[in-house]
């Protein structure tokens, strides 16, 4: 069983989509530290219109523990904000039709599936009255996924384990639980994850190796950075096999 571990972002980018779709079990790691400057509740957006520059689109959010409050209890900051996001984004893309539809399933999605399958009520992803950013998040990842007819299983870390163990260790603590044999590592853990930590544990161990699309019109760092809805607005044919046509090595190479 291939497992990819990655946080919650709020319509994420194209890369990651790529590694989730390589996975049979996506891992939602909900139970770390909320961190504003990453892409939880923010997308890099270029809107349709040339005329508009690219900018950040980001969901206010509040932090019922402050700067330790961990991904899965951050909740929208106010009723009304996810419907400012919502207009937002619809207008940067012109009101464009899969983009709607990727909205109204992000906007469903205010619960974080859980692992058994069973529906989760409204009422238990609510605090003060208020969604959680987490099942937003996971709903317009899993609907960006769905447009491209990917379908990872979903668990959330905080389902995993009551203690979250730093670094490599965590890695380890989630393959371990949930009996993966290969684990799908992204570029961004070079500088914490040993090699040598996953593979003496008996499950093996590839890198995404990501490089930009000649055939999406958008530059190499808004398709690397910026939201997969940039992708799909332009390239909507295409997206299907732009999501599952990364490739992976077991070894870092040039473009990861």
């Amino acid at each position: 069983m291939i497992v990819a571990i990655h946080q919650p972002n709020l319509f994420p980018r194209l890369k990651v989509l790529q590694k989730l779709a390589l996975a049979d079990l996506w891992v939602v790691l909900d139970d770390v530290q909320f961190n504003r400057r990453d892409y939880q509740q923010r997308s890099w957006v270029q809107p349709t219109d040339p005329m508009n520059p690219a900018q950040w689109c980001s969901l206010p959010v509040t932090l019922p523990q402050r700067r330790r409050t961990p991904i899965r209890d951050v909740v929208v900051s106010a009723p009304a904000a996810w419907a400012t996001f919502r207009r937002k984004v619809d207008f940067l893309y012109a009101a464009h039709p899969v983009v709607r539809r990727l909205l109204d399933s992000a906007e469903a999605g205010v619960a974080p599936p859980g692992t058994s399958g069973a529906s989760t009520t409204m009422d238990e992803a609510i605090e003060h009255e208020l969604p959680r950013l987490s099942g937003i998040a996971i709903s317009s990842t899993t609907a960006l996924l769905a447009e491209a007819g990917v379908a990872p299983h979903v668990v959330l870390a905080s389902t995993l384990r009551d203690t979250v163990e730093p670094k490599s260790s965590g890695i380890l603590q989630i393959l371990a639980a949930v009996g993966a044999t290969t684990y799908l590592a992204d570029s961004g853990a070079r500088g914490y994850l040993r090699s040598s930590d996953v593979t003496r544990t008996g499950c093996s161990l590839m890198w995404q190796r990501w490089c930009p699309d000649p055939r999406v019109e958008l530059a190499d760092q808004v398709q690397r950075n910026g939201t997969a809805l940039n992708v799909v607005t332009r390239h909507a044919a295409l997206f299907p096999e732009l999501v599952r046509g990364s490739t992976v090595t077991r070894l870092m190479e040039e473009c990861s």
